[in-house]
């Protein structure tokens, strides 16, 4: 007997919205020599339900994976989080990722995360304090000479993600703290009803390097930022944020923004709140070295500002677009340049285009050299 080709779709459509999310264990034992090879959505699912056992092993991902089945699991609420436990007995807690995940360059595509009782992003957290660490002399010198000891995310793509939670979503993780973040990229849709950053809501205590976010918020009354909410004690080396921008920080700190830029018109709606593209607020000690901003920002409050810094920030070599910016706040150190000048390399001091930045010059504005290479294959 043939079925009517409409019922079978419709058959298909249940099947998929009461579908399960299934574990499967990945090959490897998980050591630095051995790492867990992950190559399908199941072994992320099993990194999640086993991450009290694994949170210190090494995983690599192999191939890309296509997660737009996520959006059926669940009864509708997707992927969970990996980090967060007892799914079914609703105690959401939250347990840390401090091994190393490597994307081996490889692209996580179409993940669906939809949480309307808890945060949402690919990780829970990332990283825990380390014991012993020497915060009163040289914080980012000793950040750097610790980070073999540090939580590591390197050679990922995050590609058109879609992620709600009720307080806070981010593409990366909600909390990332003493972490090694290499050549990471996220892009796709952020929605919260409080908070949602493009990396992580607070990041403190890491290193972020080569990194690049590409988000829409999908925010009408909260805030919204391209990388973090807050962080203390945190280097942002070579970035690119497609998106608003925020680093902030509530005690005193020593903290680097170094070489990057955002870029994107930002567009106010709701009743959200201010909007900034780079902002340095609170009692620490801020250092901006080589940083560029393209934004534009289309709102009528006063209080909106493109650029801000507080009086302790240490800033140079830094600039932003003339024609872009109509309203900043503290110009001291910054310089507004054309688009023109902003599109040649000569503009860029001390920026690496050997092995970091790449530039079609006279004709597009820097690009991070190793991810474009892993994203064109999309």
């Amino acid at each position: 007997m043939k079925i009517h080709s409409v019922t079978l779709v419709l058959l298909i459509f249940a099947a998929s919205v009461f579908a399960e999310n299934i574990a499967i264990k990945p090959a490897g034992t998980g050591s630095a020599d051995d790492p867990f090879l992950i190559n399908k959505i199941e072994h992320l699912v099993w990194m999640g339900e086993n991450i009290t056992n694994v949170s210190t092993k090494n995983f690599r991902l192999t191939s890309d994976i296509n997660a737009a089945e996520t959006k059926f699991w669940n009864d509708g609420r997707g992927f969970l989080p990996i980090g967060y436990m007892h799914e079914n007995k609703k105690a959401y807690a939250s347990y840390p990722f401090r091994g190393c995940f490597d994307g081996g360059g490889h692209i996580i595509s179409n993940l669906f995360i939809n949480r309307k009782e808890q945060g949402a992003a690919l990780f829970a957290r990332i990283g825990t304090p380390l014991q012993n660490f020497d915060f009163s002399t040289n914080v980012l010198e000793n950040l750097a000479r610790r980070s073999k000891d540090f939580a590591t995310v390197k050679d990922l793509a995050l590609v058109n993600c879609d992620f709600f939670g009720k307080d806070l979503a981010a593409g990366l993780s909600c909390n990332i703290d003493f972490a090694m973040i290499s050549r990471v990229y996220i892009s796709g849709k952020l929605k919260s009803e409080k908070t949602a950053a493009g990396f992580s809501l607070t990041c403190n205590n890491s290193c972020l390097e080569e990194c690049e976010t590409d988000i829409e918020f999908r925010n009408r009354e909260c805030s919204a930022f391209g990388c973090f909410t807050s962080s203390q004690n945190t280097v942002l080396k070579n970035y690119l944020s497609l998106g608003s921008f925020q680093y902030s920080m509530d005690d005193p700190t020593d903290s680097r923004i170094d070489t990057g830029y955002s870029a994107r018109t930002i567009r106010k709606t709701g009743k959200s709140y201010a909007y900034y593209s780079i902002i340095l607020v609170g009692g620490g000690n801020y250092y901006l070295y080589n940083c560029l901003v393209l934004n534009s920002i289309l709102t009528d409050r006063r209080k909106d500002k493109v650029i801000t810094f507080s009086d302790s920030a240490t800033v140079h070599n830094s600039f932003y677009s003339a024609e872009n910016i109509r309203r900043t706040l503290n110009d001291n150190n910054k310089v507004g340049i054309s688009n023109e000048k902003l599109r040649k390399k000569e503009t860029y001091k001390n920026w690496d285009f050997d092995t970091v930045w790449e530039i079609e010059d006279g004709k597009s504005f820097p690009k991070l050299r190793k991810l474009e290479k892993m994203l064109k294959r999309l």
